[in-house]
């Protein structure tokens, strides 16, 4: 994918030089096996969270010049496990 401009419309980095692109909900109901989809976001942690202490997680969420949807939450889960299925 290029940045600032790709197949989503164009937008630059909040900071930095790249970022992420998901699909939060995409339904095409005459294709088999794309009903319902979404991706998510993974990755690990640079060191491990420490008991007790308080963290804060933020991110930055721009909606895709070529989107004709939009979703109202969004969130972020934590888990010891490498690979999460939040479902």
């Amino acid at each position: 994918m290029d940045i600032p401009a790709n197949y989503a419309g164009n937008e630059s980095a909040h900071s930095g030089n790249a970022y992420a692109g998901i699909y939060c909900f995409y339904d095409v109901p005459s294709v088999p096996g794309i009903l319902d989809y979404r991706e998510y976001l993974q990755h690990h942690l640079q060191a491990p969270l420490v008991a007790g202490e308080k963290y804060a997680l933020t991110f930055w969420v721009s909606l895709a010049d070529y989107s004709g949807w939009t979703v109202n939450d969004l969130g972020a889960y934590v888990s010891r496990s490498l690979t999460v299925h939040p479902e």
